[in-house]
């Protein structure tokens, strides 16, 4: 593994460049102790939820169970203290039910590679609780564990961004079937989707930092986090809507005077009028008569 950037060292340890595995893929980190290890050992296991499975002496094994029944992960923490060093082995275990929906992409066992895709979360969930152990010995992080993934969000959070951009992508795609390549016209029709992306990218963003800052991070109830997801996406649907509807209004009205008025064809000019729907071709008619009659009573 590389080093990384942005990590804090404690004081008085020394440069871990990389990280260290065993024969079985397992995650391994020796350091020295001067103290009796146990008692801070067993209050990380209390706050982090890891229980005691096996002890032998100056050896015990920790397991944590996450998931919902037969799926499942099983973390392992085997910690070993001897001649004043202290030894800590870790790896995740995956059950069989989890790799038949990851389509055996997920393997038996997974190692503490906090980068990558495949169980990344729950990667560098374990990770995180392994510094937090690291840490009250004094000792610096897993390399790489530190730094910003987009998988470190919280699931809802995701669901929201995710949902906003398929929201996205099939609004600009409704609103690209109304593009004509024509001179100049294509300009100005370009430059109403533009606006109109950048307006609900700025909407989109607003509500996934409203959501992930002022309700994840202050409520940590899952039925404020899936009702907070449900109503920001009720909002930018909405607005996607509403948006939607005015730059098409506007590249129809843009379409119509080109051809009507800029440059003039009786065909192409007729066909964007037909297009209209009846109110608004009747609105338009009224529009025309009332600038005629208003010509007309001009004195010269």
């Amino acid at each position: 593994m590389s080093g990384w950037l942005g990590e804090k060292r404690p004081r008085g340890t020394r440069v871990v460049t990389e990280e260290i595995y065993n024969r079985d893929g397992h995650w391994i980190r020796q350091f020295p102790v001067r103290t009796d290890p146990w008692s801070v050992v067993e209050h990380w296991a209390s706050e982090n939820k890891y229980y005691l499975v096996a002890f032998r002496g100056q050896r015990r094994l920790y397991q944590k169970e996450t998931g919902w029944g037969s799926l499942n992960y099983l973390t392992y923490v085997d910690l070993k203290f001897h001649d004043g060093r202290m030894t800590v082995v870790s790896w995740i275990f995956v059950s069989f039910a989890f790799r038949i929906l990851s389509l055996f992409l997920l393997p038996s066992e997974m190692s503490f590679d906090p980068h990558g895709i495949i169980g990344v979360r729950k990667r560098r969930q374990t990770c995180r609780e392994l510094n937090l152990l690291l840490s009250r010995f004094k000792q610096v992080p897993i390399i790489g564990s530190s730094g910003l993934h987009f998988m470190d969000l919280d699931p809802s959070t995701l669901l929201v961004g995710g949902l906003s951009f398929l929201t996205l992508f099939l609004s600009l795609y409704v609103t690209t079937m109304k593009l004509q390549i024509q001179p100049l016209l294509a300009n100005v029709l370009l430059w109403k989707m533009g606006k109109h992306l950048l307006s609900l990218i700025v909407v989109a963003a607003i509500l996934v930092v409203i959501h992930d800052l002022f309700i994840i991070r202050r409520w940590s109830l899952p039925l404020y986090k899936w009702v907070s997801a449900g109503c920001a996406m009720t909002i930018f649907i909405i607005v996607v809507l509403l948006l939607t509807m005015k730059t098409g209004q506007e590249m129809k009205f843009e379409k119509l005077a080109y051809h009507c008025w800029y440059r003039f064809s009786e065909s192409s000019c007729r066909e964007q009028v037909l297009m209209l729907p009846l109110e608004e071709r009747t609105h338009l008619f009224e529009q025309i008569q009332r600038l005629q009659s208003e010509i007309a009573i001009k004195p010269r």
